[in-house]
C-alpha cells in the first residue's frame, strides 16, 4: 500500500472490513472516498459508521459538523446532531456549536446560546472561542463568578492574546485594561488587524468612526467598509455599514447607500439594522416606491415594520415609524404616538422622539401621552426636545404653536418663538406667516410688518392658503 493517501488507506480499510465503525469514522474526516465501486462523501461515510455504531460519539459529532444527516432511521440537522453529541456525553466544542445555532434542547432542558456557552466553559474553561461566544452573548456566569461582555473578551486575550476575535470584541466594548494597559477601541481594532487582515478587522476598524492610518495609508471610515468588502464581498455586516456612510466604489462598482443595504439584506435577510436603515433611506432620504429583497417588494415603512419585528429593542425604528404615522409590528397596530412612545421608553432622551410625541399629542385636550409612568403635555414635549436639541428649529416652531414655553430657564413667548425660528431656517412659510398674523416683528436687525411677513410666506410656498387668505384680508384693509 505505498504511496496511498491517508483517504485511499482508508477507502482501503472499508472495503476490507466494512463494519468497522471506525473505518467509516476516518473515511469521512480524510473528506469520504470510493469503497466498493461508490463514491460516499464525508456526510455519507458519518452515516455509515452510525449504521454499524450509533454510539460512536465521533461520527456523530463529525455528521453535525457538516450539518447533520442520517441516523438512527431520522434526518437530523445540525442543532439536532449536536443535542444528540450532548446527551450522550458533555463536549466543550460541542456546546459551543449549538450556542451558535442559537441553542437548544439537552437532557429535557432548552439551553439559549448564553447557557450553551457557559457549560461549554464549564468543560474546558481554558478555550478561548468560548470565552469569545460568552462575550458575544453579553457575558455570563462561569465557576460561580460572574463576567460581563469585556471582561470575557479580556479572559480570552489573558489565555491567548493573538485571538483576532477577542481585540475587536474588546473593541466593541469601548476598549478596556489587559496587562497593564489601557487599550482604546481603535487600539483594540488595528490590533485585531496586525494579526489577522481580514473583513472583519477592517469592518470593525471603520466602525471606529474615525481616520486610520495603516502601512503609511490613511482611511476614512467607508474606506475601511470598502476595504472588508474586497476581501469578503458577502460581508453583510460590511455592506449594511458602508450604505450609513454613503455608499461607495466596491470591487469596480459604485454602489449607493440603498444598493449597499439591498445587497446587506441579500446575504442575509435577517439583519434588522440594514432592514431599519434602507427603510429610514427610503422614507426620508432618497423617497421611492419599493425595494426588492429576494424578489419581493416592500415600501419604506414595511422596511422598518420588518426591522422591528426581528429586534425591537430598536428604539430609533419606532421613532421612523412614528414619523410614518405608525404601523404594524408582529401583528400589532401602533399608532404614531404609541411608535414614539416605544421609542422613548427604550431611549429617554432621544430628542426626535419627544419632538414627534408631542406633534401627534391630542390638540384638543393638548396631552401628548404618557412615557414611563409619567404624563406628558405636547408644549412639555417641545420643551424637552428644544433642551436636547436647540440648534434645531423644529422643536421651537412646535413650541411656538403652543403659545411659547420654557426652555433651560428661559422663557419664550409665542412672536420670539416665531423670531428665533426664522433666524435658524428663514425658509419656514409658515413661521413667516404666523409672524404676519401677530403683526410682525424684528429679524436679524431688520422690521418687518404683518404685509411683510406674510409675503415672505407666499414667496417661500406661493401656495400656502392661509398667507393667501391673510393676504386677501390685508388687501381689504
Amino acid at each position: 500500500m505505498s504511496g496511498m493517501s491517508a483517504q485511499e488507506l482508508f477507502a482501503k480499510a472499508c472495503e476490507l472490513n466494512p463494519d468497522d465503525s471506525s473505518n467509516w469514522t476516518n473515511l469521512g474526516t480524510n473528506g469520504g472516498g470510493t469503497v466498493g465501486g461508490r463514491d460516499y462523501s464525508n456526510r455519507e461515510s458519518y452515516e455509515e459508521a452510525l449504521e454499524k455504531d450509533p454510539e460512536n460519539y465521533q461520527a456523530l459529532y463529525n455528521l453535525a459538523t457538516v450539518g447533520g444527516g442520517r441516523y438512527n432511521g431520522d434526518h437530523l440537522g445540525a442543532r439536532a446532531a449536536y443535542e444528540a453529541c450532548l446527551n450522550k456525553r458533555p463536549d466543550a466544542s460541542c456546546w459551543a456549536m449549538l450556542g451558535s445555532l442559537g441553542g437548544g434542547e439537552v437532557e429535557g432542558h432548552n439551553r439559549s446560546p448564553k447557557e450553551c456557552y457557559q457549560k461549554s466553559l464549564e468543560e474546558y474553561n481554558a478555550w478561548v472561542p468560548g470565552w469569545v461566544n460568552l462575550g458575544c452573548a453579553g457575558g455570563g456566569e462561569v465557576g460561580g463568578r460572574e463576567y460581563d461582555a469585556k471582561e470575557c473578551f479580556i479572559a480570552a486575550l489573558g489565555i491567548n492574546d493573538r485571538q483576532p476575535e477577542a481585540w475587536a470584541g474588546l473593541g466593541r466594548q469601548g476598549g478596556g485594561h489587559f496587562r497593564g494597559a489601557h487599550h482604546r477601541p481603535i487600539e483594540c481594532f488595528m490590533e485585531c488587524l496586525r494579526i489577522q487582515d481580514s473583513a472583519m478587522a477592517w469592518n470593525n476598524l471603520g466602525t471606529s468612526g474615525s481616520r486610520v492610518e495603516v502601512d503609511g495609508n490613511v482611511y476614512t471610515p467607508a474606506m475601511c467598509f470598502q476595504e472588508a468588502l474586497t476581501r469578503d464581498p458577502e460581508d453583510h455586516v460590511a455592506w449594511a455599514n458602508l450604505g450609513a456612510y454613503g455608499g461607495g466604489e466596491v470591487n469596480g462598482e459604485t454602489e449607493s447607500s440603498a444598493s449597499c443595504y439591498q445587497k446587506s439584506l441579500e446575504q442575509f435577510d435577517r439583519g434588522p439594522e440594514a432592514w431599519a436603515n434602507i427603510g429610514e433611506h427610503i422614507l426620508f432620504v432618497e423617497p421611492q416606491d419599493k425595494i426588492y429583497v429576494g424578489g419581493e417588494g416592500y415600501t419604506g415603512k414595511e422596511c422598518v415594520e420588518k426591522a422591528l419585528g426581528i429586534r425591537p429593542e430598536i428604539y430609533q425604528a419606532w421613532c421612523s415609524l412614528g414619523v410614518a404615522k405608525g404601523g404594524t409590528v408582529d401583528g400589532e397596530d401602533y399608532d404614531a404616538s404609541a411608535c414614539f412612545v416605544k421609542c422613548l421608553e427604550l431611549r429617554p432622551n432621544h430628542k426626535y422622539a419627544w419632538n414627534g410625541f408631542g406633534a401627534a399629542g391630542d390638540h384638543k385636550t393638548g396631552i401628548a401621552g404618557t412615557v414611563n409612568g409619567t404624563e406628558y403635555t405636547s408644549q412639555e414635549c417641545f420643551e424637552k426636545a428644544c433642551e436636547m436639541n436647540p440648534g434645531e428649529y423644529e422643536p421651537w416652531h412646535n413650541l411656538a404653536t403652543c403659545g411659547g414655553g420654557t426652555v433651560s430657564g428661559v422663557t419664550y413667548e409665542k412672536k420670539s418663538l416665531y423670531i428665533k425660528v426664522i433666524e435658524m431656517y428663514d425658509q419656514d412659510a409658515d413661521a413667516w406667516n404666523n409672524l404676519g398674523i401677530i403683526e410682525g416683528g424684528d429679524v436679524k436687525g431688520m422690521h418687518y410688518d404683518m404685509g411683510a411677513c406674510i409675503d415672505k410666506a407666499l414667496e417661500i410656498d406661493p401656495k400656502h392658503t392661509e398667507a393667501q387668505e391673510n393676504w386677501s384680508e390685508i388687501q381689504k384693509m
